[in-house]
C-alpha cells in the first residue's frame, strides 16, 4: 500500500548490490547491443540504460526518505549495480 513502511531487505542478492534487477536489465541490454550491433539497437539501448540509472537514483532517494539512516548505512556497504567487495558480504 502507498505510504506503508516495509522492512528493508538486505540479504540474498541485496547483500552485495542494491539494484540487482536493474543491473541484470542493463547487462541484458548491453549484451543485446553486442549480439545485434546496429544503430537502431544503440538508439533503443542508450535511453533504456539512462532511464534505468535515473530510476535507481530516484528509488534510492525514496528509500533514504523512507528508511533513513538504516538505508544510508546499507548504501555504504553495498554497491549500486556491482558489489563493493567480495561476492556476498554479510549484512550488518
Amino acid at each position: 500500500m502507498p505510504g506503508q513502511k516495509t522492512a528493508l531487505v538486505t540479504d540474498g542478492l541485496y547483500a552485495s548490490i542494491r539494484h540487482p534487477i536493474y543491473a541484470f536489465n542493463i547487462l541484458l541490454v548491453l549484451c543485446s547491443m553486442v549480439v545485434v550491433p546496429v544503430i537502431p539497437m544503440v538508439l533503443v539501448a542508450t535511453p533504456h540504460i539512462v532511464f534505468m540509472l535515473l530510476k535507481a537514483r530516484r528509488e534510492e532517494q525514496f528509500m533514504r526518505e523512507t528508511h533513513g539512516q538504516i538505508y544510508i548505512d546499507y548504501c555504504k556497504r553495498t554497491g549500486r549495480f556491482f558489489p563493493r567487495r567480495g561476492p556476498y558480504q554479510a549484512a550488518r
